[in-house]
């Protein structure tokens, strides 16, 4: 849970006997001001669980929580590795 609180931490993926800790940066442009601007993310995952920390509040998942409002999309049913990938893939 430290991981999580350190937003200075640099990306890393840390296994566990458990579950699986990813911690990555995600940098989007801020189309009012043409900046970068770079937030951490990361999650926790386990055989059928998927906890995720996102810094700021915002949309930058909301492509995947679209998707997951779809009662047809893929990423219902598919397991917590598959909402993961969704995530990290989001666009």
């Amino acid at each position: 849970m430290s991981d999580v609180g350190n937003v200075g931490s640099r990306p890393k993926i840390q296994e566990y006997s458990e579950c699986l800790y990813t911690s990555i940066k995600i940098i989007q442009l801020d189309v009012d001001s043409g900046e970068n601007t770079v937030e951490k993310f990361s999650s926790v995952m386990a055989k059928r669980l998927l906890i995720s920390f996102q810094e700021k509040r915002g949309d930058v998942l909301e492509p995947v929580r679209k998707r997951f409002r779809k009662r047809k999309s893929k990423i219902i049913g598919s397991g917590a590795d598959f909402l993961a990938f969704a995530l990290l893939w989001s666009k």
